[in-house]
């Protein structure tokens, strides 16, 4: 077994989902099951490329679309939100997979696969539930070959899209936005896969050269290109993208104090009501934390020479991409190559840490989808 695989307590999905242990000579992935949108439990399940095929191809069947679980290709941790969720980006520990949605109703599953498979892209596609044959609406699946860290969510998703010709909804971007998976009763289901042989194509993250035609979350407003905010001390309320702040606090690390303190300012002085909780949680990951003094020390933060642009100056110093300079170039034709190439080269986890972050609690089963017992 290589260092990508995996040996766990397998969980089986059920007879009708075709759902079969993998074969010891495949790589081995993670996903995340949530009941229902509070996402306030969930359960870790095993998936290799080929079953995640056979998944697809043979979905359970439910009578409405909120009966059904919702997925994430991704491993979660611990930490909830304020409202009690597990499904936050913050609390995304690696990826497996990326998932794109597609509702704009002109594009079929067929035409789709064809430009899937004119760039080499392994993946499986199946429609939603608003899905009509006269209004095509559906989503694509993207194993990895490996479990690689969440800062890799945004760069290969826009290589995705770029294959797809930009179709892709905004919220495809979103790390950790989770999708319902199965077939409503009565309506129409399809479904295909990439190439009829398996070992043609390649998942998408061995496929650097996409990251030429790549492009970004579309409808959000260019500005200029890296490093924008290397001179940012601004204190002035910040009105932008939260999801923004919440990727770039990836690649930040909370363990050394100047780090934490400078990082407490910068979110204070946004004046947003999320800032504290957001603080809170990246604060948890890293084993200094303290409940009583972060929320202490918030209380005396008093930003006024600096802003939260001094944040997003250090984590794209330290590999983060502004998803707006990404469309910014990608809109105008101008360098995205040139933009992803900084990024730091995906590198593959040590997948024996998942067993540590397992959300304390977490239920092994979801109802009426994996079997009891």
């Amino acid at each position: 077994m290589n260092a990508n695989m995996i040996d766990f307590d397998y969980v089986n999905a059920p007879d009708q989902v075709g759902f079969e242990l993998p074969a010891v000579e495949e790589t081995v992935l993670q996903l995340t099951a949530f009941t229902n949108t509070g996402a306030s439990e969930c359960s870790m399940h095993v998936f290799t490329r080929a079953t995640l095929a056979d998944w697809v191809k043979s979905p359970v069947s439910y009578l409405s679309k909120t009966a059904m679980p919702l997925i994430k290709l991704a491993v979660f941790g611990g930490e909830r939100s304020k409202g009690g969720s597990l499904r936050h980006n913050l609390n995304v520990v690696s990826i497996c997979g990326i998932e794109g949605d597609y509702d704009g109703g002109a594009v079929s599953i067929s035409e789709a696969v064809a430009m899937l498979e004119r760039h080499h892209i392994q993946a499986v596609i199946c429609t939603t539930s608003s899905h009509t044959p006269e209004k095509p609406r559906w989503r694509v699946l993207a194993a990895l070959s490996a479990s690689l860290s969440p800062d890799q969510h945004y760069k290969l998703v826009a290589r995705l899209n770029g294959a797809l010709g930009g179709i892709l909804a905004p919220e495809s971007f979103t790390l950790s936005l989770s999708y319902y998976f199965g077939k409503v009763t009565g309506t129409v289901y399809e479904y295909s896969v990439t190439f009829d042989d398996p070992e043609e194509g390649y998942c998408i993250d061995e496929l650097g050269e996409l990251d030429g035609i790549a492009i970004g979350r579309v409808g959000r407003a260019p500005v200029q290109a890296p490093n924008e905010f290397a001179n940012v001390q601004s204190a002035a309320a910040w009105t932008g993208d939260w999801i923004d702040v919440e990727s770039a606090l990836v690649h930040l690390d909370p363990d050394g104090y100047d780090e934490w303190q400078r990082t407490g300012h910068e979110l204070k002085s946004t004046g947003r009501p999320e800032a504290f909780s957001t603080f809170d949680l990246w604060s948890r990951r890293s084993p200094k934390h303290d409940d009583i003094q972060c929320r202490d020390k918030w209380s005396t933060f008093n930003p006024s020479r600096t802003g939260v642009g001094a944040l997003f100056s250090r984590a794209q110093d330290r590999g983060w991409i502004n998803p707006k300079s990404l469309v910014a170039q990608a809109v105008r034709g101008q360098q995205a190559a040139a933009v992803l190439a900084h990024a730091t080269d995906p590198v593959p986890l040590d997948l024996t840490v998942l067993a540590r972050t397992t959300p304390a609690g977490v239920q092994h089963k979801v109802a009426g989808w994996f079997p009891e017992g």
